[in-house]
């Protein structure tokens, strides 16, 4: 998925800002989160999980695209990018979970120390 593919799921124009992004994503979210589809059949389900997915990789992307001042088209462009693109996923999962473990362990340890 690239930048512009990120904007058209979302619904947003180039020039979006980070309160936009933000109310655009809660908004989609909440309408495609699968304990919101109570009333649904299993096959609306399994589709409105498969667009909460989308939903949730377009606003990582472009609010990465905004954490780092980059709002141009060809930024995360994946359909030449593959292989860059699952690097650079990788990358921030490792980022996350060592983020969620050294804050952990601080905060642990903040409290038994």
């Amino acid at each position: 998925m690239n930048h512009g593919d990120a904007l058209k799921i979302l619904g947003l124009n180039n020039n979006y800002t980070e309160g936009e992004l933000r109310k655009r994503y809660y908004a989609l979210a909440k309408k495609y989160h699968p304990d919101a589809l109570i009333n649904k059949t299993e096959v609306e389900k399994r589709e409105a999980t498969e667009k909460l997915k989308k939903i949730n990789l377009a606003y990582e992307i472009l609010s990465n695209a905004l954490k780092e001042g980059k709002k141009d088209n060809n930024f995360y462009n994946a359909s030449t990018d593959d292989e860059e693109l699952k690097a650079y996923k990788i990358v921030v999962k490792e980022k996350i979970i060592f983020e969620r473990i050294f804050f952990f362990s601080k905060s642990v340890c903040w409290r038994d120390c």
